[in-house]
């Protein structure tokens, strides 16, 4: 057996646990690794579970420690790395991305954590939650220090966001195998900004049956599909009186929550804060309606996105009329029909808008940018921005086949990409109840068991080189059934 470790951590939740540790236990028997590096100890629920226990009982489990004492962290960073706060501080106030793969990383994951501290009534993080930030964001560092010494070979990370990201930017700088978690799949991240919605012509050659994927996008429009927040977009509220859906719409994203999943340096707005502060003076200049329309999961996660928008127009509108805020009067696929312009940072809504036949605005990299550029537009400058927001309409989709290479992006992504759907269970977010959170933990751990050896396979499958871990149902297609079943 090697003497290399595998690390798990990065704020894994207890339903994670129950489908990591068979993964990880695959990967091991592949790279001949018996040690399991942990961040917290094994909830006990888990180990409630005669399998996951037997499997842990066949590797050497260690420790990480992580000082658990805040106020000690906080002098000892204090003391000692008063430099690095100075300098991050000054980095920070004349923030913008760097070339330097991990210094940007720094400077995102600060912001990033900055951003996740703030109230609903904040329109940016104070000097005092920046100040915290790069505090915990030089403990992360810190701690990636201790994963390492640890002979750290491979990682499992929760996610890649916040101060986690500090880690994982660490470990890969060290040529440490490391593996994210997002919506039930692992991918591997590196020093190109890839990530869970990435697919590549390869994946998409699997595809060759354009009537089950036209046949899924027509369940997806009645809100049938098997991404939730899709659904969740879908539905409507029933309104007494008939609303006139305006002709521009942008699709908001939840303010403070991540938007560096993947940090494209060339966007021309810091964050979603400051893209709907400039949006709203760009509109300034115009007579016509714009729809705002509110992420679907925002209470769920914990935010009051109405709130921080009515403030944000308050502030920076001079047409506050022009602007209308909807939560569910309207529908995605109502929108992408009637609409002549819909704006998104990042979102899903863009692979959506293309595959109704219109071209979205984006304005940080997302699924679309490998492929078909002259289905999307991205801005390259405020200037730009502002052409595409009040003066271009020539934002239909001429050739029919970006069309239908849309649909397949997202048959790809919301059937392959994830095996959430082979667990059957639906997404959860921080401000669930903790009846909502139980039920996904209960779903998963009554399937575990019949789908245990697959989880194992999915550990292989990364172990030999993959890069994302798939639905069963990918491994079945006909050009990789052989491998599935030599595994």
């Amino acid at each position: 057996m090697s003497d290399k470790s595998v690390f798990m951590g990065g704020a894994l939740t207890e339903s994670q646990y129950l489908f990591t540790i068979p993964i990880i236990a695959g990967y091991c028997e592949k790279k001949k690794i018996n040690k399991i590096i942990l961040e917290n100890a094994i909830p006990k629920k888990i180990l409630k579970n005669k399998n996951l226990k037997k499997i842990l009982e066949k590797f050497n489990i260690e420790y990480v420690s992580n000082n658990k004492n805040k106020h000690l962290k906080i002098m000892f960073i204090s003391l000692f790395q008063l430099h690095k706060i100075l300098y991050f501080l000054l980095k920070i106030k004349f923030f913008k991305p760097s070339k330097n793969f991990l210094l940007n990383q720094y400077l995102h994951s600060i912001w990033d954590t900055s951003l996740r501290m703030m109230k609903d009534d904040q329109l940016s993080p104070s000097f005092f939650q920046v100040l915290i930030a790069i505090i915990k964001i030089l403990n992360s560092s810190n701690y990636a220090k201790k994963i390492k010494n640890k002979n750290c070979y491979a990682a499992f990370m929760g996610h890649n966001v916040y101060s986690h990201k500090v880690i994982v930017a660490e470990l890969v700088t060290s040529k440490v195998n490391v593996y994210c978690q997002v919506l039930y799949s692992y991918f591997k991240k590196n020093k190109k900004e890839t990530f869970w919605g990435t697919v590549t012509l390869n994946e998409l050659s699997k595809l060759q049956d354009t009537k089950v994927v036209n046949k899924y996008f027509h369940k997806k429009i009645l809100g049938k599909g098997n991404y939730e927040d899709s659904n969740l977009a879908v539905k409507k509220k029933i309104k007494k009186k008939k609303l006139v859906l305006p002709k521009n719409v942008i699709f908001l994203h939840i303010f403070r929550d991540s938007p560096f999943g993947i940090i494209d340096n060339k966007r021309i707005f810091k964050d979603y804060f400051d893209w709907i502060k400039s949006t709203i003076r760009i509109l300034n200049n115009t007579n016509e309606k714009w729809l705002f329309k509110v992420h679907p999961s925002t209470q769920r996660w914990g935010e009051n996105s109405k709130r921080i928008l009515k403030n944000l127009i308050d502030k920076y509108s001079t047409k506050r009329e022009n602007i209308i805020i909807d939560q569910k009067s309207f529908s995605n696929f109502e929108i992408f029909k009637k609409a002549d312009r819909v704006v998104t940072f990042n979102g899903t809504s863009h692979i959506e808008s293309i595959a109704c036949g219109l071209k979205p605005i984006i304005i940080s990299n997302s699924t679309i940018n490998n492929f078909n550029q002259n289905s999307y537009y991205k801005p390259k400058n405020l200037n730009e921005y502002e052409d595409l927001l009040i003066r271009k309409k020539n934002n239909k989709v001429r050739n029919k086949n970006h069309i239908i290479f849309a649909k397949k992006i997202i048959y790809f992504i919301e059937n392959f990409k994830s095996f959430g759907w082979d667990l059957k269970v639906k997404q959860t977010y921080p401000n669930d109840s903790k009846k909502k959170i139980f039920e996904e933990y209960f779903s998963i751990s009554k399937i575990l068991n019949k789908k245990l050896a697959f989880f194992v396979f999915l550990g292989k499958r990364l172990a030999i080189g993959d890069r994302y871990t798939y639905s069963e149902k990918f491994y079945l297609l006909k050009k990789i059934q052989k491998k599935f079943k030599k595994q």
